[in-house]
């Protein structure tokens, strides 16, 4: 890989740490007078058609129709990263926090190196890549320990655990999958393509549990649903996929270590949230990981 295509590739799995660590804040937001459900398919609908779109007319007449790009294996495992995996996360913040979400969801490096080595017989799992995932997620478990003193926390759903694990598990067999297939046309029209499977899935959810707005959408909600449709999908998603198709899943994956430690970072900074020494310390031992799994990881070719 040349340098400057490393560079980009890195850049982009940057802004998915970044960004997906407020979504878990801008979901919540949202659903406080959007149905779950339902905002999740407006979320996803409303990026897909802009992601979609905005690629098609970039790329011009490449050959390429969109009937091949939507019913593509690469744009339906969008049901599995969005659909399942995004959709039962927002549906749990009916009932968790979002700091416990985001912990919980840190599961997803251990479901992807699995699943890319025993699935799809990737890789062998590197001695250092396997101590940078332990050390991550032995900051995961501090920063849950001290979440677990949290009476709301202790108070969750348990239905509502095992769907945020469960869309773990859905999003790391949908993202080894996308690695694996190449993609009828541009990463920009697979991104729009799979919004739009994820999009409809969670209509269609929406509709069978008969969901209805009891009350008016709040601006602050309205505010939140835009930011997650332009930033969280539009683009921390296409990043995501550019990542994931020139690093490692191993290192993409990591991206869930970051994730809680910014959203824990902006309770404190917004919302006057207490920042205790577990919790720096957490955060130190997760970017240790990170730099160890980093490191083992800038080898492999793509």
């Amino acid at each position: 890989m040349s340098d400057s295509l490393h560079v980009r590739a890195l850049s982009a799995w940057v802004i998915v740490c970044v960004v997906w660590g407020t979504t878990y804040l801008s979901n919540d937001l949202a659903i406080a007078s959007i149905p779950p459900f339902r905002y999740a398919s407006l979320r996803f609908l409303s990026a897909g058609i802009i992601v979609f779109l905005a690629a098609r007319w970039y790329a011009g007449d490449d050959g390429t129709s969109v009937r091949d790009i939507v019913l593509h294996p690469t744009a339906r495992a969008g049901m599995l990263t969005l659909g399942i995996g995004v959709g039962a996360n927002i549906w749990a913040l009916q009932w968790l926090p979002t700091g416990v979400a985001a912990v919980l969801v840190a599961g997803v490096p251990l479901y992807m190196v699995l699943v890319d080595r025993f699935v799809f017989d990737g890789a062998r799992l590197r001695p250092a890549v396997g101590l940078g995932l332990a050390l991550g997620l032995t900051g995961i478990a501090l920063i849950a320990m001290e979440q677990s003193g949290d009476p709301s926390a202790a108070e969750a759903s348990l239905i509502a655990v095992a769907g945020v694990i469960a869309g773990g598990i859905s999003w790391a067999f949908g993202s080894v999958m996308i690695r694996y297939t190449s993609p009828p046309a541009d990463l920009a029209s697979t991104a729009g393509a799979q919004m739009l499977w994820a999009g409809a899935l969670q209509g269609a959810v929406s509709l069978v549990v008969g969901e209805t707005l009891t009350e008016p959408v709040t601006l602050l909600s309205g505010g939140a649903a835009v930011y997650s449709v332009l930033i969280g999908s539009c683009i921390a998603y296409s990043a995501y996929l550019y990542a994931l198709r020139h690093l490692s899943v191993a290192f993409v994956s990591t991206y869930v270590f970051v994730n809680p430690v910014i959203a824990l970072w902006l309770g404190w900074l917004l919302l006057d949230e207490t920042m205790t020494m577990q919790t720096v310390a957490a955060s130190a031992v997760i970017l240790a990981g990170l730099a160890l799994t980093r490191f083992r990881s800038r080898s492999r070719k793509t």
